[in-house]
């Protein structure tokens, strides 16, 4: 794992735990980026002369997404749902570059973080860790500090 990689993992260990401290839920939804899911977008947004294909095409909360359930983060890829309700023809976001969602992408997406939100308020609120200032965050060689 990179260390600006682990770093990130810091910060979503840290506000889950944040979280559970104050009684609420924490859930990481992977929100797409125009291009993400219509590729024609690609060039209006991220032209390669400056990134490349690889950046764009990277997926990383996927690629995190079995450290996030080994450590109980619950995940929802709104990126790959889209993408597959994509193929259809249905657009979620303008053509014209624009990279947040049309109303068709905001309430495609409130669908699919619908029944995850639903089962997580159903669920018993969480117990926080203990922890005594230093905790294991689970990856080599990096731990947390309160």
């Amino acid at each position: 794992m990179k260390l600006a990689e682990a770093r990130l993992w810091l910060l979503l260990d840290g506000m889950k735990r944040v979280s559970e401290e104050h009684g609420a839920r924490f859930l990481i939804a992977n929100l797409p980026i125009n291009f993400q899911v219509h590729e024609d977008l690609t060039s209006l947004v991220l032209p390669p002369t400056f990134y490349g294909e690889q950046h764009a095409r990277r997926d990383f909360f996927h690629e995190m997404e079995p450290t996030l359930e080994a450590h109980g983060i619950p995940y929802v890829d709104v990126l790959d749902a889209m993408k597959k309700a994509a193929t259809s023809g249905k657009r979620f976001y303008p053509a014209d570059g624009e990279v947040h969602m049309n109303p068709l992408g905001y309430a495609f997406t409130a669908r699919t973080l619908e029944p995850v939100v639903r089962r997580l308020l159903a669920a018993p609120p969480p117990r926080p860790a203990k922890h005594n200032g230093t905790k294991d965050t689970g990856l080599p060689g990096i731990e947390g500090h309160d």
